[in-house]
């Protein structure tokens, strides 16, 4: 098997378990918000979910692209965007939308940790295949 199949497969996993994390695997907090008039809002948590489960996906088809598109220039290209994806996550899950601030929530506890971990991954993953991806011989004109 080669590399460019190792790292397509485990991005396109680690895309997989991104979507469902904070759906399935470890949800966000099931309850909005009440407000004074009696309407319910969602909370942070629920947005940060949706991100995580949208970028999750993007995550899944480069990995699909990884396998289906060989040349080195499209997967060091593939690579960086499922890199930036990731980065992008973890960022949404601790400082741009963030999760519920009461530290005992399901998505303080679970969701949050969950999507830092695969997207850590992702990220090393990433700039493995990167590397790898830059290694390869040029084909000559």
């Amino acid at each position: 098997m080669k590399k460019t199949s190792i790292f397509g497969i485990t991005i396109l996993v680690l895309g997989v378990l991104l979507a469902l994390m904070p759906q399935i695997l470890l949800p966000v907090c099931a309850k909005g918000l009440e407000l004074a008039n009696g309407n319910t809002v969602p909370m942070a948590c629920h947005w940060t979910g949706i991100f995580s489960t949208v970028f999750g996906v993007l995550m899944a088809l480069a990995g699909v692209l990884m396998l289906v598109f060989r040349e080195a220039q499209t997967q060091r290209a593939l690579g960086i965007f499922s890199a930036a994806l990731a980065l992008t996550t973890i960022l949404i899950a601790t400082c741009i939308v963030g999760v519920c601030k009461n530290a005992v929530m399901p998505c303080h506890m679970g969701t949050q940790p969950g999507v830092i971990v695969v997207s850590i991954l992702t990220i090393v993953c990433s700039i493995l295949q990167i590397a790898a991806s830059m290694k390869t011989k040029k084909a000559r004109p």
